[in-house]
């Protein structure tokens, strides 16, 4: 091949194709030829504009006969720009992303035509594919959309459409712009949420983070490094895949079955809007302030009704109108040292807690589930949420999941980063321990305000030692808004360690997160007044659990370990070292329990 006339072009059907996806995915091979040969490649395509101002392209033309034929791919599940290297016989990892060059003109007019929003976090939205399988319907997406809107995102509405979906943007370019002026729009937002369609590719040429509705889980094999997304919960079949809608509602459609609650959650984590953020739209009044707010958007129509009228028929018997949230923290994989059960049923302990939060009664204002998560984890994962309720004794119930790191104590810091004020008081927990008392969330916050100076309220503090900083040794437990806020604003969070390392945990999240109550001012109590504590150890003892038991002068459990809610064999011992002993939670006390 003359190494000065190089053309390159993807041809089906004998003439270029008009994908913009497709076509797109030449940049990095365009790139990658013109570094080889040193000379600027001739690119044959009906979608000139996708080329503009790229150092690497002499001229675009629309002719069938480049000197290097590329086909397409014409399975969901290839990566483009892999298979495009792959018949040019290279080998590359995948992690190429297309390019597009944009001139200082270009990225002013994108910034213009949002600069009406200028302070804002900007969303630029496409539901539409190029065939009605890959598309999202409207009415079942509008309550996510209106749900970002109600927190505060601006919703840009891009790309074009052979109908009218009624629905009502912020802003809309929809069957209004060019390509480059797409570009450019889409350019000046801070993400894309979208399906799998050209403009997902511009996006990520652009650098702009992507959220994307895949039909197929295996069509996400053309993500790229910055593209978030969520498995969806029904694989498409063949014909789904094919054909256009009036095929897919014979059958079950699957881009009308994705995790509407789990893409927010989502949406959150990839563009999060700060306290700060809230607070100024809120000044403002762009935004209202928020409340309690129950998910009814995720749910049908008819559990809208249940929910808005279990809300109503309980408001009443809120305890002094105090808004507590529960979070529990759950983990799927395997342990250190487990309970028995554990070995045959991984879902044991959210079991478990289900049964106990239906069993004892509260008058909680939220429980959150959360699920720290790898990757050998999601098979169990998915049995888990279509188990969990979507009320529990008439309180909502919400999911989060989240990457492995940190442990609970992760978990913990960015739940009450993302609620903050939407609550008066947090309990935490993890999923191997139960509450067995009614009415336990009263309990906790009228302890907890009666305690001097206290910062956090758990199952065991430990003293200071030449080993460790006095701590919260059985770490579930409760704190204020006003307590957390403080700590959250002198750290920039609830303390733990950035791994998922258990010895990390331990002293920097364990032993840090709760040591931090100390550090602002505050002191740290146990629940020794009032209730015995069991712990189960991560020792074994011939092949048997082992349970550590404080405070026996008491006949009562708050927290209780799973084994022994389950009625496992257990070895016990009693631990009757003198900071164990002493009755009062008060370290001065000087009443002692005689063993």
């Amino acid at each position: 091949m003359d190494s000065k006339n190089i053309s390159i072009g993807v041809i089906y059907g004998g003439r270029p194709v008009g994908s913009i996806g497709d076509t797109l995915c030449l940049t990095p091979i365009i790139e990658h030829l013109y570094k080889e040969k040193n000379s600027p490649v001739t690119v044959y395509s009906s979608l000139s504009d996708l080329f503009l101002n790229n150092p690497y392209v002499d001229k675009i033309i629309y002719e069938n006969n480049p000197s290097i034929s590329l086909s397409p791919c014409l399975l969901y599940s290839c990566n483009i720009i892999q298979y495009y290297f792959a018949q040019l016989g290279i080998d590359i990892p995948k992690g190429n992303t297309p390019k597009i060059y944009l001139s200082s003109e270009e990225i002013n007019y994108g910034m213009n035509a949002l600069q009406k929003f200028n302070e804002r976090k900007r969303i630029a939205v496409c539901l539409t594919g190029s065939c009605d399988s890959k598309s999202l319907r409207y009415h079942l997406l509008s309550p996510f959309l209106d749900k970002l809107k109600e927190d505060g995102y601006v919703l840009i509405g891009v790309g074009n459409e052979n109908f009218e979906n009624g629905y009502k943007f912020d802003k809309s370019f929809i069957n209004k712009t060019t390509i480059r002026e797409v570009i450019s729009i889409i350019n000046g937002c801070h993400l894309y949420i979208g399906v799998d369609t050209g403009l997902s590719h511009i996006a990520a040429a652009l650098d702009v983070p992507q959220i994307v509705f895949y039909r197929n889980n295996e069509s996400s094999n053309n993500s790229y490094r910055n593209t978030h997304f969520i498995e969806n919960r029904i694989k498409c079949t063949g014909g789904c895949l094919k054909q256009h809608l009036t095929i897919c509602e014979k059958e079950k459609r699957c881009m009308d079955n994705f995790d509407l609650y789990g893409y927010y959650k989502l949406v959150q984590k990839v563009l999060p809007l700060s306290s700060k953020d809230k607070q100024k739209l809120i000044n403002e009044k762009k935004i209202s302030k928020p409340g309690n707010l129950v998910w009814e958007m995720f749910y049908n129509s008819d559990d809208w009704k249940s929910i808005n009228e279990v809300k109503n028929n309980t408001q009443s018997q809120r305890f002094i109108n105090k808004r507590t949230c529960y979070v529990i923290n759950f983990y799927l994989g395997d342990r250190r040292f487990d309970i028995d059960t554990y070995a045959t049923d991984k879902l044991c302990y959210l079991k478990t807690q289900i049964e106990c939060l239906n069993r004892y009664k509260h008058s909680l204002s939220k429980i959150i589930f959360n699920f720290n998560v790898e990757p050998s984890h999601y098979s169990q994962l998915n049995k888990a949420l279509k188990i969990i309720p979507k009320i529990i004794q008439n309180t909502e119930v919400e999911i989060n999941i989240r990457e492995n790191i940190g442990l609970s104590y992760g978990a913990f810091s960015e739940i009450f980063g993302t609620n903050m004020d939407a609550y008066d008081y947090y309990i935490f927990n993890e999923d191997d321990y139960v509450i067995v008392q009614d009415n336990f969330d009263e309990y906790l916050v009228n302890k907890f305000n009666s305690l001097p100076n206290c910062g956090y309220l758990c199952g065991l503090v430990r003293e200071t030692t030449d080993i460790h900083a006095k701590h919260a040794g059985m770490s579930s437990g409760i704190s204020s808004y006003s307590v957390l806020k403080k700590v959250y604003d002198k750290f920039g969070e609830l303390p733990y360690a950035k791994s998922g390392d258990y010895s990390d945990n331990e002293c920097i999240s364990q032993v840090g997160q709760s040591n931090a109550f100390l550090q602002i001012g505050y002191d740290i109590y146990d629940i020794r007044e009032d209730y015995r504590m069991q712990m189960k150890s991560s020792e074994k003892q011939n092949g048997y659990n082992v349970v550590h038991r404080y405070f026996m002068w008491q006949d009562k459990d708050l927290f209780l370990p799973t084994n022994i809610y389950l009625d496992e064999f257990h070895i016990w011992y009693d631990q009757i070292g003198k900071e164990y002993l002493r009755m009062e939670c008060n370290v001065n006390s000087t009443k002692y329990f005689k063993y």
